[in-house]
């Protein structure tokens, strides 16, 4: 494949929304784990009170499960 892709988050209406970004660059990604340290404040308080959520191409938000240590 001529492109890769890279895990990406944002605060949406008090939510952390979460995305999978493609982009047709030569990036050598392969058999990296992606991942996204979530360390800011405004996430955190997001993913704590507005939960987490995985967002489709089309805009629609897929509700995710917390598990914390």
């Amino acid at each position: 494949m001529g492109f890769y892709f890279h895990p990406s988050s944002k605060v949406i209406n008090g939510q952390l929304c979460f995305a999978l970004q493609g982009t047709s660059s030569s990036g050598r990604l392969k058999g990296k784990i992606g991942e996204i340290t979530i360390t800011k404040p405004r996430e955190i308080s997001a993913l704590l009170s507005g939960g987490a959520f995985w967002l489709e191409p089309d805009g629609t938000k897929v509700r995710l499960s917390l598990k914390t240590q």
